[in-house]
């Protein structure tokens, strides 16, 4: 079962669709597909959030500084690895893969096809478990690929903060290496 969505998480900076940041959700999980959802969107407030925001003086400006996200679910390896040789994995800028996935391949597998398919895609590693130690991980992914590690269960601000900042590294990255071809 596959869903793409597209979430607007905030309305600010990011005014043309190829600018907004494909994030991978891969787990065979649909709660913890629920989950990522729930963290990496922001809803409309509530009646509750308005009074709770004048009790407690809270900002606002954490949900303006939020990026906005297309959200694309994949619940296997392969799954993901078929969606990422379509037009769409253009735009995958990270991936959550979870790394016990029931049948097909495991997270380490699935890892690794993305870094042959889509080498500019950040990559964070979920797990509940310890099958592989971290050393085991980066000698088939390789020591110098940026892997990052969200342990299950994990905060929503872990999620939040991850696909933040990665997002913005690849929308970075991303325009260093349109504006060398322009140079050439």
């Amino acid at each position: 079962m596959k869903r793409s969505k597209t979430f607007f998480v905030s309305a600010a900076t990011v005014s043309k669709t190829e600018d907004v940041p494909g994030v991978l959700i891969v787990d065979d999980e649909a709660s913890v597909h629920d989950d990522f959802d729930r963290h990496l969107t922001v809803r409309a407030p509530t009646e509750f959030d308005e009074l709770r925001r004048s009790l407690f003086r809270r900002s606002e400006a954490r949900v303006a500084d939020r990026t906005r996200f297309a959200i694309h679910h994949c619940y296997s390896g392969e799954e993901a690895i078929e969606l990422l040789d379509t037009e769409v994995g253009d735009t995958i800028a990270l991936a959550f893969v979870d790394m016990r996935m029931g049948g097909g391949a495991n997270g380490i597998e699935t890892l690794a096809s993305i870094i042959e398919r889509r080498p500019q895609t950040h990559l964070v590693l979920c797990t509940a478990y310890s099958d592989f130690t971290w050393d085991q991980v980066l000698s088939v992914l390789g020591a110098d690929r940026k892997v990052h590690l969200l342990r299950k269960p994990f905060q929503g601000w872990q999620a939040q903060r991850f696909a933040s900042v990665l997002a913005q590294k690849w929308k970075f990255e991303r325009r260093g290496n349109h504006g060398v071809a322009e140079r050439r």
